[in-house]
């Protein structure tokens, strides 16, 4: 088969089958319906090879979600990268959606920035680190029994780094 019959098999049978289908709407599910490099809304789903042709749902990462610009970008139809525009989270490199601290960042990752600083605001407020001393006789978290990263909370309870971050942040 030469490359023209290719192609037109490819376009003819193989994107108008329900396998395909099924992939679409499988690549639509995972990306939650937006483009997987700029985050824009997802129109096709493109093949990063064709090695796994009829086995994609088997090994998805030979495909991604795109919009018509990165599609029309990955085919050389343009030379305009939409990827390129969005800054990428510098925890994640999910596509940015806000500035933290002067850093782009995704939402999840700036709450759990957020989450974070008022954790270590509180340790340094209200809590003692204990050290760790050699023949000590070694305390234990009075939540979980955990003898490691203890630090002595405000109320003079000994308590794990874990056992305090989750009090602190459920209230």
């Amino acid at each position: 088969m030469n490359r023209k019959q290719w192609r037109e098999w490819y376009t003819e049978t193989y994107l108008k089958s329900a396998h395909w289908s099924r992939v679409r709407e499988h690549v639509k599910g995972r990306s939650d319906g937006q483009c997987e490099r700029c985050g824009a809304e997802m129109v096709a789903v493109h093949h990063l090879h064709y090695r796994s042709l009829w086995h994609e749902l088997d090994d998805t990462s030979c495909v991604m979600g795109v919009c018509a610009a990165c599609h029309d970008y990955l085919h050389g139809r343009s030379s305009h990268d939409p990827a390129a525009v969005r800054p990428k989270c510098s925890r994640c490199w999910d596509p940015s959606d806000v500035t933290y601290d002067g850093r782009p960042m995704c939402l999840a990752c700036a709450e759990d920035c957020e989450e974070m600083k008022k954790f270590d605001e509180l340790i340094r407020n209200v809590a003692v680190i204990l050290p760790n001393e050699p023949g000590r006789l070694e305390p234990e978290c009075k939540s979980c029994g955990r003898l490691d990263e203890l630090v002595l909370d405000i109320e003079g309870s000994v308590v794990c780094l874990g056992c305090l971050k989750t009090r602190v942040l459920t209230g």
